[in-house]
């Protein structure tokens, strides 16, 4: 066993020849091949492994990331030795995700920086949300925009607004209408009603008032935040008859900035 042990040291030590004199130890019986792995060490640069038939950095090999044999899946790379998702120029790597910072509400300015109710990220700093371009004052009469006897129907008070989240203000205003509960009385209120548009809380809830101040002060909400599909706002009043109405409703929509 001996003397087998020191003719595989001298046959290793041949072998090393030519390029520095490298020892490896083989135990008795191994081949060619046990004495080819057992030279790893030696035969890459340093930083770099042997994987397979070549010398990688396993910190940086999408196909040998870590360890040999650890491929990244699509779209990540090898960074440090962990396989990490690969974020296009401009983009950042926050939460496992790519973030814009400029914009990205989670993520403005820096990582885990994010913007509260309310605000918006621009430039890479949160601040107030800003309007959009849109912003629309608008009028429903309550005679000639009026569903039912004596009226002229629904009206499409603005065309061709883009979709988006708009803001929904009233304005001074209010409209009147005969009360049969109250006969023969008449008296203010304020109310919207859009065929695609719903504001609920703009309304003072069915109640009239002796003045059109006094209803447009009663209305439940001053804003009122919606959605909007986009295309033409179309709204109207509904009573019977229409004829006897007096005044309507003004408001303003203002499309927010997303």
């Amino acid at each position: 066993m001996r003397a087998s042990r020191w003719g595989l040291l001298l046959g290793a030590l041949a072998w090393g020849c030519g390029g520095g004199t490298t020892v490896v130890y083989i135990e008795a019986g191994a081949t060619p091949m046990d004495a080819a792995a057992a030279d790893v060490s030696t035969a890459c640069p340093d930083g770099q492994r042997r994987c397979g038939e070549r010398c990688v950095d396993v910190n940086t090999d999408r196909d040998h990331c870590g360890s040999c044999g650890l491929a990244c899946p699509g779209g990540r790379s090898c960074t440090a030795g962990s396989c990490q998702l690969s974020c296009p120029t401009g983009q950042t790597l926050c939460d496992d995700r790519c973030a814009t910072l400029s914009t990205d509400r989670a993520h403005c300015g820096r990582c885990g920086n994010a913007c509260g109710p309310g605000r918006v990220c621009a430039d890479g700093a949160c601040g107030a949300q800003r309007r959009c371009t849109v912003r629309r004052e608008l009028s429903v009469n309550w005679v000639s925009n009026c569903r039912g006897p004596g009226g002229g129907n629904a009206a499409v008070v603005a065309a061709g607004l883009p979709a988006g989240t708009y803001e929904v203000t009233p304005l001074r205003s209010a409209g009147t209408v005969w009360n049969p509960v109250s006969f023969p009385s008449t008296g203010w209120m304020w109310s919207l009603t859009c065929d695609n548009l719903a504001a609920p809380t703009l309304t003072t809830g069915g109640t009239l008032y002796p003045t059109p101040d006094a209803a447009f002060a009663a209305v439940a909400s001053r804003t009122e935040r919606v959605r909007f599909a986009g295309g033409d706002l179309t709204c109207a009043f509904s009573d019977n008859p229409c004829n006897d109405n007096q005044g309507g409703v003004s408001f303003r929509v203002e499309r927010v900035c997303e």
